[in-house]
Formats: C-alpha cells, sequence, structure tokens
C-alpha cells in the first residue's frame, strides 16, 4: 500500500477497535487476516473475539484494549513502507511508542491521532 492507504486502513481499523472498545468489548485477534478492503479501499475488521466481558479484562488479567492497540501497531507496522520521508516519521514514531513496553496511549483514538490519519 502507498502510505495514504496505508493511513486509511489505520484510521477505519482504529475506529472500529475504539467503537468495539466503546462498547466494552475487545476484539482478541486483530492481525491482516481479519481485515477486508473493499474496492474503494474501505477496511473493515472481522472476527472479533471478545476477550473479556467488560472488555477491560482477559483471563490472564491482561488488558485486552491494549492487546488490540498493540496489535493494530503491528497491523501498521507491516504496511507502513520502510521508505518513509521525514514527514511520515510521526507513523513509524507512533508505532515504537505503541509497540513499547510503556506504551503511553490511553485509548486507540489516540494512537489512530498520533498517526496523523485524516
Amino acid at each position: 500500500l502507498e502510505p495514504a492507504g496505508a493511513l486509511s486502513v489505520i484510521a477505519h481499523i482504529g475506529d472500529a477497535l475504539q467503537h468495539l472498545h466503546d462498547q466494552g468489548v475487545t476484539h482478541g485477534a486483530v492481525s491482516p487476516d481479519n481485515v477486508l478492503l473493499d474496492d474503494h479501499g474501505h477496511a473493515y475488521l472481522t472476527d472479533a473475539l471478545d476477550r473479556g466481558s467488560d472488555g477491560r479484562a482477559r483471563d490472564d488479567g491482561r488488558d485486552g484494549r491494549l492487546d488490540d492497540l498493540v496489535a493494530l501497531a503491528a497491523l501498521a507496522g507491516e504496511m507502513w513502507p520502510s521508505d518513509v520521508t521525514p514527514t511520515d516519521a510521526a507513523v513509524t514514531a507512533a508505532i515504537r511508542r505503541a509497540m513499547a513496553p510503556d506504551c503511553p496511549f490511553a485509548d486507540v483514538r489516540s494512537f489512530v491521532e498520533a498517526c496523523g490519519t485524516p
């Protein structure tokens, strides 16, 4: 994907995840296999597993919302071209920050915004 297409996918999947989280549901399996693209470049997230009844904790006590955010960052990293320009550095920096052990993002929306999506 071109950078604009990758940003669009990040925005669409981020919106879908944030909506799930706002409803108290986590996805639990964000991956390229669970993202569908239509002919117009819109991305759709499939196969939500809901890893916790309150959307906050899995059986192992981890925050499922954070897992979804990190999975979105990993997906973004797979899509993002390696030959980015300095103006695209915000996306690379957001991905690195989201993948760090002390992820600073409060929610998916804040990660998507840090990527500079429209």
